[in-house]
């Protein structure tokens, strides 16, 4: 089960986590951090009584009243004429992200009041497209036990989100390894150990660069081994382009042969 909430309640809900549910960081992502992933079962936790422009819960619970209305660019609604702001587009797409990660099941958690969650919940059981659920259920649902398998499989596309995305590769890695370490595969912990190595080095190594601290090429030196090591020639190419000084730029084409002589 993967919690997700919003992005600037990612922290606050990690911290009331951390009290009850030790380790539980791994499973918290905010909406936007997760658009574009898939996941089997997912929680959205207090998504409206957490928004930050207290008038938007009335232009929530106006939306639940009128289903017919038309939630974009102030203009009328079909029904009640109801007009609604700009920002309820960003809203309905932020919670559109929300609950599409989920591939199976989909559970929306309020710990605290709200008359837009209130006006929703409503709704929903008017149309009896969902089910209310009791805490112990949700705990039930919240522990259902994962395979080794399944825990492979999210690790592999951590691992593949992190080589897609240089910028949040770190964050990437660590959700990997905390799943490979629940699969309990120690040869792709150790291979996702060392891509992490390998990328906080070259972070590292470029923060050296630019401060002048006089450690960079002991930095892009480890950075580019631990590439190898975990077998990831292509990112250790490219980390070479980008870090290697000019007379070996020549080494980087080297490493991409290598690779190719390593896939044959």
């Amino acid at each position: 089960l993967r919690i997700l909430t919003r992005d600037e309640h990612k922290s606050a809900l990690c911290a009331e986590l951390a009290v009850h549910a030790p380790g539980a960081k791994n499973n918290v992502w905010g909406i936007v951090e997760a658009k574009g992933l898939e996941f089997t079962d997912c929680v959205v936790v207090d998504f409206f009584s957490t928004m930050a422009d207290p008038a938007m819960q009335k232009t929530w619970k106006n939306l639940f009243l009128d289903p017919q209305a038309v939630a974009v660019s102030g203009k009328k609604g079909r029904g009640s004429g109801t007009k609604f702001p700009l920002a309820m587009e960003l809203e309905l797409k932020l919670f559109y992200t929300g609950i599409t990660r989920a591939c199976n099941r989909l559970l929306i958690i309020e710990t605290k009041p709200s008359q837009a969650y209130d006006a929703f919940s409503r709704a929903l059981q008017n149309k009896e497209l969902c089910d209310i659920m009791t805490p112990d259920a949700v705990v039930r649902e919240g522990t259902q036990i994962m395979t080794a398998d399944d825990w492979r499989k999210e690790a592999f596309d951590l691992a593949s989100l992190a080589e897609e995305n240089e910028q949040d590769a770190a964050n990437f890695l660590e959700r990997a390894i905390a799943a490979m370490e629940k699969a309990n595969d120690l040869v792709l912990l150790e291979k996702a150990e060392l891509h992490l190595l390998a990328v906080q080095n070259e972070e590292a190594a470029t923060a050296a660069l630019m401060n002048n601290t006089g450690d960079y090429d002991e930095l892009a030196v480890a950075s580019l081994i631990s590439f190898l090591e975990a077998g990831l020639t292509s990112e250790a190419a490219r980390a070479c382009t980008a870090m290697a000084p000019p007379a070996l730029k020549g080494l980087a084409r080297r490493i991409m042969k290598l690779g190719e002589v390593m896939s044959n």
